[in-house]
This record gives C-alpha cells, structure tokens and sequence, in this order.
C-alpha cells in the first residue's frame, strides 16, 4: 500500500505549482496522484488570506471611530500613572481599574459622549455612587477630571460631593455648577473643600460659565506648595483657566459616599441635582502636569 505523499503545505501566501509539480515528480507519484496534484495548480492561483499575526501580514486592524467603546477604551494607554479609579460612563458604572464601580439610581440614562456614551442627569432623582472609599484624599495631591456638558441655567446645581451634612462640622469636597460667594454668573463652576471644625470654607472657580451646551473637559488639581500650602488649579480644555493659593492642606476624608450628580446639601442652600451629561470621571493620585492635562483632553477630544 502506497504511503501518501505530502505536497507543500498552502500557508499565508500562494505556493509556485513548480512546487507542487516538482514534489510530485521527486516522489514518483502515481498518475491518478499525478492528476490531483496538476488539479492542484488551478488553486495556487488563488490569493490566500493570511492568518492575523501571521508573516507577511500587517495585522492592523480599523481604527475606531470617534465616539465608540472601542475609541473609549484606547484612552487607557494615554492615561498618566496615578490613575485612581475611571468610570467612562460608557452605557455603565464600572471603574476601570475594577476597584470603585459605581451604582446608577434615579433616571438616569445614557447619550452619545466625545468617547462612547456618556451618564445623562434628568436634574431630578439621577445619581451615580461610587461609595466611601474612593475620594478620601486626605492632604494629598489629587486631580479630578471629567467631561461635561449642561446648557441649565440654574444658578446652582450639584456635579460631584463627597459631603456628609451641609455644614462646616466635617471636612468634605464639593464640585458645583455656582455655590461661591458673590453671586457668579450662571454656569460658572465651583471646587470647595474644607477641612471641619466649621473653619473658613476654600473655593476655586472657571473664569466663565460651562453651560453653553458643548462638550467641556475640565481638570482639577490640588497641588502641595514647599511651604507646606497648597495651590488649586482649574484646566478647562487642556489650558489653564484659573488659580488659587491656600493657607493650609484640607485633610478630606470622611465616611460619606461620592456621588455624581448629587449632594447633600439639596435640602438647605437652593442646590439643584445636576442636569447635563457627563464622561470618562477620572481621579488621580497625584498633581497632574499642564502637559498631562493636556494630552487627556487631546485623546478625549480626538476619541482615539
């Protein structure tokens, strides 16, 4: 019984049917042997896609469109070291980093975002929690940067609270559309940060308002100076927008939750819940460099 002749094996490209001719000729192949293999011919004319990975093939695969999970999901490798805890808001709460996912409540939904989707707050009982772990940055350095965008034109509304009652007893941080003193125009936003004790209260805020209805990234930093002080910085679009300098290092922590389009203080002050979207909340270790700012709001803008 005649063993079975091997022919060269077809792989990521065509073979030469000089190849298969010579084989079958080499290994005195019988004619019916003989005959499959001149059949064979026909097919190595055949272009054969090559395997992914395999040589001779790119590999490359389409780049994602701007505005998809997969444009979302690239940022990771543009993202400073540092990183906390992420939640895009791609159409869920998770954290990226698998430490801190957050619980959606209310009527809250989801729309279309600068990278996948993003949360919408209904300016009513929508909320995201993260619970009250994640924000207890005591005296460290930090940055908190997200997107948003709002056209409310209420004067006062909640975008981000780790805040237990709305007094000065217990140290907490605040982000909100309005709430400083003075009375700023509508839809300029606010960082408030105090340390308890019902000591003086320390503010930051934009330079303009945010609520024209387009897509904003803004970045705030907390930043220790070597006098042992701090400064608070606001980026808003990858540049610098506003600063402060503070007497002291507010030690925040506290046993409250971090909400997301909420805050306790709803019941006293005229505080609105949150009515906008927003994306991609990410909190930091560490000061952020201009630079680094720079280059999130840049791959955000880009969607890549």
């Amino acid at each position: 019984m005649n063993t079975p002749t091997s022919l060269p094996p077809r792989r990521g490209k065509p073979v030469l049917c000089f190849d298969i001719l010579k084989s079958a000729a080499n290994h005195s192949v019988p004619i019916p042997r003989l005959f499959c293999a001149l059949c064979a011919v026909v097919f190595c004319f055949i272009p054969v896609q090559a395997a992914p990975g395999a040589s001779g093939s790119s590999g490359a695969q389409p780049a994602p469109e701007p505005g998809s999970s997969a444009a979302g999901k690239s940022l990771e490798d543009k993202l400073p070291s540092g990183l906390l805890a992420r939640w895009t808001g791609d159409g869920n709460a998770k954290d990226s980093t698998g430490e801190f996912d957050g619980k959606v409540s209310g009527g809250l939904s989801y729309v279309p975002g600068p990278a996948g989707r993003a949360f919408q707050f209904n300016g009513g009982d929508a909320e995201v929690n993260f619970g009250n772990s994640i924000g207890n940055f005591g005296t460290r350095d930090f940055t908190v940067a997200y997107w948003m965008k709002t056209d409310s034109r209420n004067p006062h509304e909640a975008i981000l609270a780790k805040r237990t009652t709305c007094d000065g007893a217990l140290s907490f941080l605040e982000i909100e559309i309005g709430g400083a003193g003075g009375n700023p125009p509508t839809g300029i936003l606010c960082l408030s940060f105090e340390v308890g004790d019902y000591k003086p209260v320390y503010s930051l805020i934009s330079s303009h308002p945010m609520n024209d209805g387009r897509w904003h990234h803004i970045a705030w930093v907390r930043q220790s100076t070597s006098s042992g002080n701090s400064t608070g910085l606001i980026y808003v679009d990858g540049a610098l927008d506003n600063s402060r300098n503070y007497p002291e290092t507010v030690d925040i922590a506290n046993q409250s939750p971090l909400l997301l389009g909420q805050n306790v203080c709803q019941c006293c002050d005229g505080c609105r819940p949150y009515s906008g979207a927003a994306a991609d909340l990410q909190l930091f270790s560490h000061a952020l460099s201009a630079e680094e700012i720079l280059t999130i709001y840049q791959a955000g803008k880009s969607g890549k």
